[in-house]
């Protein structure tokens, strides 16, 4: 949805449902290990839920096509899936905040953009000795009603 308040500026709320997987491992020989041999990487699938609320800023000449894309991002952890975690718990925090920057063409039938997403938060959900925060970039394309 986008609200346009003038010609040049607009809010655009989304509710985005994202799915994260990656390896991770604390030695770095595994990363060698499991490429050539069998090592003892992990892997981690994360299901979230994410509330950006974007400032969209027309820098278009004419056609106001083109806008450039910030804002505040929360995200909330749905389901963790961790292989060969023996805890059974959660090693990442539940929600976290982020800011969102890019870019946005919306054409008369399509749109489609590019963002940069940093974390702000510390997902370190097992201890403080370490900071773990997101990077994302997010490309998408869609249909403008």
């Amino acid at each position: 949805m986008q609200f346009n308040f003038s010609s040049r500026f607009g809010l655009q709320p989304e509710v985005n449902f994202v799915q994260s997987s990656f390896e991770f491992t604390g030695d770095a020989n595994d990363v060698y290990n499991d490429i050539f041999r069998d090592g003892s990487q992990k892997t981690a699938k994360l299901n979230c839920l994410e509330i950006p609320l974007l400032l969209n800023i027309n820098i278009g000449l004419e056609s106001k096509r083109l806008k450039l894309q910030i804002g505040p991002s929360y995200g909330n952890l749905i389901r963790e899936t961790i292989d060969s975690l023996k805890a059974g718990g959660s090693i990442y925090k539940t929600a976290e905040w982020s800011m969102i920057g890019g870019f946005f063409i919306q054409l008369p039938a399509v749109h489609f953009g590019a963002r940069y997403k940093m974390g702000l938060t510390n997902l370190n959900g097992i201890d403080d000795r370490q900071q773990w925060k997101s990077q994302a970039i997010q490309v998408f394309a869609g249909i403008t009603l």
